[in-house]
């Protein structure tokens, strides 16, 4: 049986990939003056606090790290497009004490310019169900990162999506 993509979900992969693929084009040599392993360590530096942001459900702080043009693309879910609404996009998590995300960034990379750059990683996102048990998905990210006038990171694109459900095992081992 062949599987077919939605169309939208294709659009948002075609157009994360193009984005992603016009900053790797980018990454080549920097002209002189821009130090991209400088600038690599202040958006590793801006991603974690991003993730603390997160952590601490810290909506204004949250609010912050967007541009105010960014695009989210949220799994099995039209496309975000605004800071605002992609804060109310986020709120659930953002107010649930009982919920978390984290994630670790396994490459970042600046573009020759130094105003776009990407990273992609790995996430886990923890939720507790109506019966209080925990609930665990594990999936990867992609952001695209765009340097402003003020020296700040701003995410310009985000996405992720789920690679399993982790559910714990039942008594005695068997499903």
């Amino acid at each position: 049986m062949r599987r077919t993509i939605p169309k939208r979900r294709g659009l948002a992969a075609v157009a994360l990939l193009a984005a992603v693929a016009a900053v790797a084009a980018a990454c080549t040599t920097a002209p002189p003056g821009i130090d991209t392993e400088m600038l690599t360590g202040e958006l590793k530096a801006r991603e974690a606090a991003f993730q603390k942001a997160v952590a601490d459900h810290d909506e204004n702080a949250f609010r912050e790290y967007w541009a105010d043009d960014a695009v989210y693309l949220p799994e099995g879910a039209p496309l975000v497009q605004g800071r605002e609404s992609i804060v109310e996009a986020w709120a659930p998590l953002l107010h649930d004490e009982n919920a978390s995300m984290a994630w670790t960034p396994d490459f970042a990379e600046v573009g020759t310019g130094g105003s776009l750059a990407y990273t992609y990683g790995v996430f886990r996102f923890t939720v507790t169900d109506d019966q209080g048990n925990p609930v665990e998905r594990i999936g990867k990210y992609a952001t695209v990162w765009r340097r402003g006038d003020d020296g700040e990171w701003r995410i310009v694109l985000n996405t992720g999506n789920s690679d399993a459900l982790v559910e714990e095992p039942t008594a005695g081992g068997q499903d």
